[in-house]
């Protein structure tokens, strides 16, 4: 049996939720780093998460991506696809948010922080 058209899109579509995810953590201003309540995310449990540890954001990304690929594969083809393509385009808007803010302030500046000692 051949595999659901939205399930072939899984792995693109974790690309752009792992993408969105980095650019998220990256996009934190340096006063993020140390302290956790000056998180920047629109998404409330991304907010919940990244306000708590950024670890425990990144650690979501597992279950996050686990319930996408369930719910792919127990949907009709034809929910599965809006499914997927709405992930998709969720976190193609997100990541892409952050792509202005890492221009304007210059990645050099968002990211010294986290590589410091």
């Amino acid at each position: 049996m051949k595999p659901k058209l939205a399930e072939g899109l899984f792995v693109p579509a974790a690309l752009v939720v792992l993408v969105d995810i980095l650019f998220t953590l990256i996009g934190q201003s340096p006063e993020y780093w140390s302290n956790f309540s000056l998180a920047n995310e629109a998404n409330p449990i991304g907010h919940w998460a990244l306000t708590t540890h950024p670890l425990l954001f990144l650690i979501l990304a597992a279950p996050y991506l686990l319930l996408i690929y369930l719910l792919v594969k127990r949907l009709s083809a034809l929910a599965g696809l809006t499914f997927i393509l709405s992930i998709i385009i969720w976190h193609t808007v997100g990541g892409s948010s952050w792509v202005i803010r890492l221009y304007y302030l210059g990645l050099s500046k968002i990211c010294s922080p986290i590589f410091s000692s």
